[in-house]
């Protein structure tokens, strides 16, 4: 059996309650992504920006990919279409030039 957190569809569709307490509540985006023409010699982590958190950026060894954190404000809800993720790499990524 497999659950992707506390308030996936599976684990509410299966009736599987997650017990414990909520060490963070901010919600956290993980994926991995395709980005041409981004440095894979380094990470990029770009700090948070007014209201937005953090945006980490890894180049995944043997891959073309990145692997992407993106932290969100509590009670956020991120967009986790492909546009929307798009939009937050992009977003953060250009509002601090440093790598």
């Amino acid at each position: 059996m497999a659950a992707d957190g506390g308030r996936s569809t599976l684990r509410r569709e299966l009736g599987i309650a997650l017990t414990g307490e909520t060490v963070d509540p901010s919600p956290m985006l993980v994926a991995d992504l395709r980005i041409t023409g981004l440095d894979r010699d380094d990470r990029h982590v770009f700090p948070p920006a007014g209201s937005a958190g953090f945006l980490a950026l890894c180049p995944l060894a043997g891959t073309e990919d990145f692997h992407a954190v993106a932290q969100f404000p509590e009670g956020v809800e991120p967009d986790l279409s492909p546009d929307g993720i798009r939009a937050v790499v992009a977003a953060r990524s250009t509002s601090h030039p440093a790598t």
